[in-house]
């Protein structure tokens, strides 16, 4: 059924040296085969379209279930590419660029206010969820993907069967988890890193980080993500090293779209400019957070937010912040047994 109706969204294409690079990441590196990748319209602006990577439920013989991924900031549902085929095993998988971020449509909106880019987003999920005719799923989300995830799941608990935040941006609200203001953080830093620092957090309380790269220039960008690329562990070889700086460097200098207005609702340092903290006081479905052991966001207000609105917590070991791209297996191992008692789709 899902395969006649995705048949309906191939519309367009994407520039080819960036739909080989991501399929040389999904099947070279992830052992991806039997998959596709549609484009979902939102609203009929031709801009306005959801990209979306679907992976049918390999093995029958289990209850059948949806899962869908959300992305972190600057980043594509591509980049869930070790985690695709293990988990199709157990569900169909839907990884979701979200609406005018990764390889999504790069529809031009001008926002000003926090609560309606949030909206924006959030009924884009939404649209896109209607259009493909999914009634309910479990809800993966990374990031400032775990932001909106977790926003999504408030406003209709209905569709959201298990929600799991990796390492959501946004949870809490700097002030209060720390003495030092940033000024004077930024002060104690040598004067190279004080500049840079000073820099990134210019940019971003104007628009948005990735506009670092266009002032850099590709020479630069391109050996910056190089060292970036240095930090993930599971990497086979430099060839899928390199093959993965490639793919994301052109994601990060694709023409800037909804993430733009990424300022209304992160501040510098993804804190919350209305942390999850006191914008959520229950979820009506199971849900956990997991984080790295060596994350850089904040895995004690995670853990707290857990315990107290009834959650489980995870960390996973040998890893940050983009946990499936350094530990892959354990969060496939977290991520199933979380998601093992869903019940078989209406």
């Amino acid at each position: 059924f899902h395969r006649m109706l995705l048949s309906r969204f191939w519309i367009g294409h994407i520039p080819s040296t960036l739909e080989l690079e991501k399929r040389l990441l999904l099947e070279k590196w992830g052992g991806l085969t039997n998959y596709s990748t549609a484009k979902i319209p939102i609203t009929q602006n031709e801009n306005d379209w959801v990209h979306t990577i679907v992976c049918p439920q390999s093995d029958l013989q289990k209850k059948r279930k949806t899962l869908v991924l959300v992305h972190g900031f600057g980043f594509s549902g591509v980049m869930f590419y070790k985690l695709l085929a293990e988990l199709q095993k157990e569900a169909t998988v839907y990884a979701v660029d979200m609406r005018g971020m990764g390889l999504s449509g790069r529809r031009q909106v001008k926002m000003k206010e926090r609560e309606k880019f949030e909206e924006y987003l959030i009924e884009g999920i939404e649209e896109w969820r209607k259009n493909l005719e999914i009634d309910e799923f479990a809800l993966v989300s990374h990031s400032l993907g775990g932001y909106m995830g977790a926003l999504y799941s408030t406003k209709y608990p209905e569709r959201v069967q298990k929600l799991i935040l990796l390492s959501p941006a946004g949870l809490a609200d700097r002030n209060e988890c720390t003495d030092k203001s940033l000024e004077e953080v930024i002060n104690s830093l040598g004067f190279v890193k004080r500049m840079l620092y000073q820099k990134v957090i210019s940019v971003w309380n104007e628009t948005s980080p990735l506009e670092l790269f266009k002032f850099f220039g590709e020479f630069i960008s391109s050996k910056l993500l190089k060292i970036y690329s240095k930090l993930f562990r599971s990497f086979e070889s430099e060839e899928e090293r390199e093959d993965f700086r490639k793919f994301l460097q052109r994601i990060i200098t694709l023409p800037m779209g909804s993430d733009e207005h990424l300022n209304l609702i992160l501040a510098p340092g993804a804190w919350g400019q209305e942390p999850l903290e006191k914008q959520i006081t229950d979820f009506q479905m199971p849900f956990s957070i997991v984080y790295g052991d060596r994350d850089w966001m904040n895995p004690e207000r995670g853990m707290k937010f857990a315990k107290e609105l009834g959650g489980s917590f995870h960390i996973v070991p040998m890893a940050g912040h983009n946990m499936f791209l350094d530990n892959p297996k354990e969060v496939l191992k977290i991520i199933k047994q979380e998601i093992e008692a869903i019940q078989i789709n209406k």
